[in-house]
């Protein structure tokens, strides 16, 4: 299997959120059925797949744009970055 998740890519423990994350936050907390933020994907692969190189790519990919591996948990009722 490929493994994408590692400690070094995620962004720091707790970081409070931006302005405009607290504003997208709240609208999806507020309507969770709407699905505007949210960019589904789907890519059909032909031939053969090198799970390392695709591995390898998703690392630099993440190690670029740790946002991509965080999530928003909530802490005392106030949403933070993890």
């Amino acid at each position: 299997g490929i493994n994408i998740i590692s400690d070094k890519n995620k962004v720091n423990v707790n970081k409070e959120l931006l302005p405009n994350q607290l504003d997208i936050f709240y609208y999806q907390h507020l309507n969770p059925l709407d699905v505007s933020y949210n960019m589904p994907l789907a890519i059909m692969l032909k031939g053969e797949l090198k799970l390392k190189a695709l591995e390898k790519s998703i690392h630099i990919i993440l190690k670029h744009h740790p946002m991509l591996n965080s999530f928003i948990n909530l802490e005392n009722h106030k949403p933070y970055l993890q």
